[in-house]
């Protein structure tokens, strides 16, 4: 048996011909995305719902940053349609299939760390892939326009929010500047929980996992992995920095009125 397991080594770890080893690379990648649910695009089967099934009853205050055209929001108002919702969309494509929707305030506009002006990338087919980041070839990129930006805190104080239950941001990279832009009100403890994307994008915004954990700690936030049933506790590690698509929950420290359940990481985290 030991001969034939060595025989079988040999040939997938075999740096002269490495096609057996890349394909055993790849298998394995498939199963670790697996196993950690990364890489799931589809709200139903990654987390996303769950979670939103779970605390929508619970809000009152959203913000949607990068709000696409709306369907993000229409699912947190069809689970409780007395939540008020603030979405923001820079694409005008988009925005209007966002505002034609009518059910919640929608802002033409890009969310970032400090008000002013900045240069976007719309691209050609997909609205979901605009970005403020060059991500794409520029073949894919339709145009660049100039547009304004608002962070969360001058949002919020121009809009008399003092409060926001759940702030989503999913905006191809920036979700880091996005939620540095609502420091003074993570510093007040004035928003429970915070989910956001954590991909390839933020391998070009050069934003690390460890970055995430840092900002939100110094504001007494916690940092959760969110799992298909349920939100796991990230027990930070350097090889965590796996840049495939993984949304991430933080909660204000002494918020407990989310009713999630969470569990300690069983598989390799």
């Amino acid at each position: 048996m030991s001969l034939i397991l060595r025989a079988i080594s040999r040939l997938l770890i075999n740096r002269r011909h490495p096609t057996y080893s890349r394909l055993l690379f790849k298998a394995s990648s498939k199963y670790v995305d697996f196993c950690y649910g990364d890489n799931d695009f589809d709200r139903r089967t990654n987390g996303e719902i769950y979670v939103l099934k779970t605390i929508a009853p619970r809000l009152k205050t959203v913000f949607d940053v990068g709000a696409n055209v709306g369907d993000y929001s229409a699912d947190i108002l069809a689970m409780n349609e007395n939540v008020r919702i603030h979405a923001f969309e820079p694409d005008k494509r988009a925005f209007d299939a966002l505002a034609k929707k009518g059910i919640f305030k929608a802002n033409n506009i890009a969310v970032g760390e400090k008000p002013g002006t900045i240069v976007f990338n719309l691209h050609k087919d997909k609205t979901v892939l605009n970005s403020i980041l060059d991500l794409h070839d520029a073949a894919e990129f339709g145009s660049s326009i100039k547009i304004p930006m608002i962070s969360v805190d001058s949002y919020a104080k121009e809009n008399d929010v003092s409060h926001i239950d759940f702030l989503k941001a999913d905006v191809e990279g920036y979700e880091f500047s996005v939620i540095k832009g609502g420091e003074g009100m993570l510093a007040k403890g004035a928003i429970d929980m915070i989910q956001f994307e954590f991909s390839g994008a933020s391998a070009s915004a050069r934003t690390f996992l460890k970055g995430f954990i840092d900002l939100f700690a110094r504001h007494g936030y916690s940092l959760y992995r969110i799992k298909p049933d349920r939100i796991e506790p990230v027990r930070y590690r350097p090889d965590q920095e796996r840049f495939t698509l993984t949304n991430y929950l933080a909660i204000r420290g002494g918020f407990r009125g989310h009713g999630l359940r969470i569990v300690e990481p069983t598989f390799l985290f």
